[in-house]
C-alpha cells in the first residue's frame, strides 16, 4: 500500500467521521472493538481460502471478498489513528511496509500475524484511561498492522490501494454520506 493512500484515507476519514459521527460519540473503545471485528472477517475469509485451497469442502469465500476485509482493517486503523492524533502514514512510512513477504507461508499464519497485532492494538487501546496508556507504541502497532494487511494483500494479488478507495466510497454511498475518497 502507498504511502499516499494511508496519508489521503487518513485526510478523507477525518472528514467523514464529522458528518458520520456528529456528536462525537465514538470513542477509542469502540474503534478496538470494531477493528478486532473487522481482523475477525478478514481471518473468516482467509480461512476459508485456504480450506478451499486444501480441498477440504465447506463454505467458499473469494479474493474479492478478502479484498473487502482487509480494506475494512486499514479504514479502522486509520480512524484509531486518527482519534488520537496519530499521522498514520508518517509511521506508516517507517515502521509499516513489513519486509515479511515470503509466499510459502501459509494464508492461516498470515491471519495469526494479523490477529495477534490486532490484539496488541487493542491492549493498548484498553489502557487509554490510565497512566499506562502510550500513544507512540500504539502509533507503531498501528503501523505494523497495516503492513501486515499489505503483505496478506500482496500475496493475493489485491490492489490494496484500489480496495480502500473502493470500500471507502462504497461504505460512504451505503450510509448516505458526501465525502469520497
Amino acid at each position: 500500500m502507498r504511502i499516499e493512500t494511508v496519508k489521503q484515507l487518513q485526510e478523507k476519514n477525518a472528514v467523514r467521521q464529522r458528518e458520520w459521527d456528529t456528536n462525537d460519540d465514538i470513542d477509542l473503545a469502540y474503534r478496538g472493538n470494531e477493528l478486532a471485528g473487522e481482523v475477525g472477517e478478514a481471518c473468516n475469509v482467509m480461512k476459508k481460502l485456504a480450506r478451499e485451497r486444501l480441498g477440504i469442502r465447506g463454505s467458499r469465500a473469494t479474493v474479492e471478498q478478502l479484498a473487502e476485509e482487509l480494506a475494512d482493517v486499514v479504514i479502522c486503523s486509520s480512524l484509531i489513528a486518527n482519534s488520537e492524533g496519530i499521522d498514520l502514514a508518517e509511521e506508516y512510512a517507517l515502521y509499516g511496509p513489513v519486509k515479511f513477504n515470503n509466499r510459502d507461508v501459509s494464508l492461516p499464519v498470515r491471519g495469526n500475524m494479523l490477529t495477534v497485532s490486532t490484539a496488541r492494538v487493542c491492549d493498548l487501546v484498553l489502557k487509554a484511561p490510565f497512566k499506562s496508556f502510550n500513544p507512540a507504541k500504539l502509533a507503531i502497532t498501528l503501523s505494523n498492522l497495516c503492513g501486515y494487511v499489505g503483505v496478506i494483500a500482496a500475496a493475493e494479488n489485491i490492489d490494496l490501494d484500489q480496495a480502500v478507495a473502493a470500500k471507502f466510497n462504497n461504505t460512504s454511498v451505503k450510509v448516505g454520506l458526501k465525502t469520497r475518497m
